[in-house]
């Protein structure tokens, strides 16, 4: 039984696993994050300047010390032409990443970068912010070159090594938990008993941009969504454990997130939640869409199932 249950561990974790879903999740995560940042760089005065919203002694005189790292980063970018420089540095490196271009050393610099604006200015910070500084860091640790980059005809191997497989995992292992933890938290609210939660932000003319009047002649709608949002979040990971209802799942998760990133307004963190859902679809299923898209995936390495 010992044995057993160290060979599953061991496999979890640290068992090669194809590189084409990272690959994927790659693409489509870094196409958003460039937009996601641009959008940023065009308020750069505003957001991260001296005569912007937050000058940097007023930052740190606002918001308790449990909001600021232990690095100071106000000497990286004490100068606005030289934050204002690096943060289009951080920008193209993002690009880079989509395109393939960067190894892991160049993704640590990404990463520095993007912590250094993360705390110069906390009050931008949301939902999007949050996910994608996860994503980065698990990426730092993850080749995702295999496909779909100049270097793809170069690596024979197509197979993550051990610090990759153990950042995929992490990464989907961390996926799971968000889900759950918020799930859970919810059932913290009595109006997620009572079953109008969802009415809460729909009736909310300031959250939506619809008239969602007409719910109150089909009542039995509301309870339904919101008892179902809770239970999927709640259980999410134990869905993904029983295949046949894996994909059901994701594709409720996926409609659950457009309707939050329409109606909610806030499309980015929608976005970096639904990328990951690539990483739970079978390789083959995604090497037979992406042929379907006529995107060549060569060579057709065979499943690593995953657990």
């Amino acid at each position: 039984m010992i044995k057993k249950i160290l060979t599953f561990w061991n496999d979890f974790w640290f068992a090669p696993i194809d590189l084409l879903n990272i690959s994927v999740f790659r693409v489509l995560y870094g196409a958003g994050a460039v937009v996601f940042y641009m959008n940023r760089q065009l308020d750069f005065k505003f957001l991260y300047s001296e005569q912007g919203i937050f000058p940097y002694a007023v930052l740190e005189k606002v918001f308790p010390d449990a909001y600021h790292s232990p690095v100071r980063w106000a000497s990286l970018l004490a100068h606005e032409s030289t934050a204002y420089l690096l943060h289009w540095v951080f920008v193209g490196l993002i690009l880079a990443l989509t395109l393939g271009l960067l190894n892991r050393f160049f993704k640590l610099v990404m990463l520095t970068l993007y912590l250094a604006f993360f705390f110069r200015n906390i009050s931008v910070l949301y939902g999007p912010d949050m996910i994608s500084s996860c994503w980065l860091f698990y990426l730092c640790l993850i080749p995702t070159n295999a496909y779909f980059s100049p270097f793809s005809r170069k690596i024979s191997n197509k197979q993550s090594d051990l610090l990759g497989s153990v950042g995929i995992k992490l990464m989907l292992v961390h996926f799971c938990v968000i889900y759950a933890y918020s799930g859970f938290e919810k059932m913290k609210g009595q109006t997620w008993w009572r079953g109008d939660a969802i009415w809460n932000v729909l009736g909310n003319g300031q959250m939506v941009s619809w008239d969602f009047s007409f719910l109150h002649h089909i009542p039995w709608a509301v309870p339904i969504l919101t008892f179902t949002t809770v239970l999927w979040e709640c259980y999410f990971p134990l869905l993904l454990l029983y295949r046949p209802l894996r994909y059901p799942s994701l594709i409720f998760g996926l409609i659950l997130h457009l309707m939050i990133g329409i109606l909610l307004n806030i499309p980015f963190f929608s976005y970096f939640m639904i990328c990951v859902y690539v990483l739970l679809i079978d390789r083959d299923d995604l090497a037979k869409l992406l042929q379907r898209g006529r995107i060549s995936v060569t060579p057709l390495t065979p499943s690593l199932r995953e657990s």
